[in-house]
């Protein structure tokens, strides 16, 4: 390895970054370097940013309430542990209760949450996920999939990490459960494979295809409340 860099802590750190190189936030030695942003942030601040953005995607999918009971499917992947992580992080008056789904949910894990009881099914997808998603969606002309408007009273679902990178969810699940953080391999679509090449040369380009799939979900409930 270069000597002029360093990984700090390799069972949490999955960014190398420079020996010096200081938080942006409070100068203290910084763990991941957000190439999108250009940011480095230490331990706390990535924990502060990741739940940030998390607490910010689950308002914009319908909030949760203390009457709400989330169903999750269980899964042994990082994203998996950082999401149970993240809502039992979620302060006492707001977190709802939580029951755990078979990984397979009968095929319909919408379906098997509602049979259980509950009012909200949280799922383990993070920002490449949905770009993903969103790109196949677009370039099938099956734009109409992406509008995601649950009936009143109806299941709803919310993604906490839609728009956090897999490689900070994995160091969020990493720091909080200890568990190891397995870099994800590819499946091998094509979809994925030319959003990651486009990705490596324009950082944004994930977020930029999640926000789409906001507005469009916001302009469909717009045309809902309208009528």
């Amino acid at each position: 390895m270069n000597p002029a860099v360093k990984v700090i802590n390799p069972a949490v750190a999955l960014t190398v970054v420079k020996e010096s190189e200081p938080c942006s936030r409070c100068r203290r030695e910084a763990v991941l370097v957000q190439r999108y942003s250009g940011r480095a942030l230490c331990r706390e601040h990535l924990l502060r940013d990741v739940e940030s953005r998390a607490k910010r995607a689950v308002r914009r999918q319908g909030g949760l309430r203390p009457d709400d009971r989330v169903a999750v499917l269980t899964g042994d992947g990082p994203a998996d542990a950082a999401l149970l992580a993240f809502l039992e992080r979620r302060p006492g008056r707001w977190r709802a209760p939580v029951r755990l789904l078979p990984a397979d949910a009968g095929g319909d894990p919408v379906a098997a949450a509602a049979n259980q009881g509950c009012t909200v099914l949280a799922e383990a997808v993070v920002l490449e996920d949905m770009a993903v998603r969103v790109l196949g969606a677009v370039l099938d002309g099956r734009q109409a999939d992406l509008l995601e408007l649950p009936a009143p009273g109806a299941v709803r679902v919310i993604r906490p990490f839609s728009h956090v990178p897999e490689e900070e969810v994995r160091w969020y699940a990493a720091v909080l459960t200890g568990l190891p953080c397995d870099v994800r391999q590819s499946s091998g679509d094509l979809v994925e494979a030319e959003l990651a090449r486009h990705t490596s040369d324009h950082p944004s380009a994930p977020f930029a295809l999640a926000r789409l799939a906001d507005a469009l979900v916001e302009l469909a409930r717009e045309d809902r409340e309208r009528c």
